[in-house]
């Protein structure tokens, strides 16, 4: 293949990965806006009802598809930082090399992370991964539940010595998830976040 052939098919490869990467990132920002209006009223202190959380009292709670966009945002990032390599001017640009270091790294860090599903059991909450150990967080050790802040942040859980985070696509479909963890801890709202009160409801039943 001629060297103009290469670069042009640098240029066409370095175009369609930006789209896709751009088409991600748009798409993790509906979803993380669509679950800020989801959850608006645990943000605000509204306490669920064990009535509403009746249809999520399963125990396994498997996430959606669209926790892969991250991975997808991120690979997609660095093979077009990698394809423009081609081009002879971006290839001296440092931004092509930070495209492609970030890339591996939000890749690797979505793909290690990524929530496969949400265990209840009867002692403690499990968040399980695609490739990292699973996190186990006991009712009795739960302590907190801090809100997202802002539409792309995440809902953080605070027990005895770990803390863990599940961001808007992990919660996709499984907003309840929140309300079922509130009852169940005996969570109550303090202006700010949900902290530990008198026995949830769900526990007793």
């Amino acid at each position: 293949m001629s060297p103009p052939a290469i670069r042009h098919l640098g240029k066409v490869s370095t175009l369609c990965l930006a789209v896709v990467s751009s088409a991600s990132v748009v798409a993790i920002f509906a979803i993380d806006s669509g679950s800020w209006v989801q959850t608006s009223s645990l943000r605000e202190g509204a306490r669920p009802s064990p009535a509403a959380a009746h249809p999520m009292r399963r125990r396994v709670h498997r996430t959606s598809a669209l926790t892969v966009l991250p991975a997808v945002a991120g690979a997609t990032l660095g093979l077009a930082g990698g394809a423009s390599l081609a081009w002879p001017r971006a290839g001296r640009s440092p931004v092509v090399y930070v495209c492609i270091v970030a890339g591996i790294l939000v890749t690797e860090v979505a793909i290690r992370k990524r929530v496969t599903s949400i265990e209840l059991g009867p002692g403690a909450m499990t968040v399980l991964y695609a490739r990292s150990p699973p996190s186990r967080l006991p009712w009795s050790g739960l302590r907190a539940l801090r809100p997202a802040r802002w539409p792309l942040g995440g809902w953080r859980f605070v027990s005895n010595g770990h803390e863990l985070t599940l961001m808007p696509t992990d919660l996709w479909g499984l907003e309840l998830v929140l309300e079922l963890v509130i009852l169940t801890a005996g969570l109550r709202f303090d202006g700010r976040a949900w902290v530990q009160g008198e026995p949830g409801q769900l526990r007793r039943s």
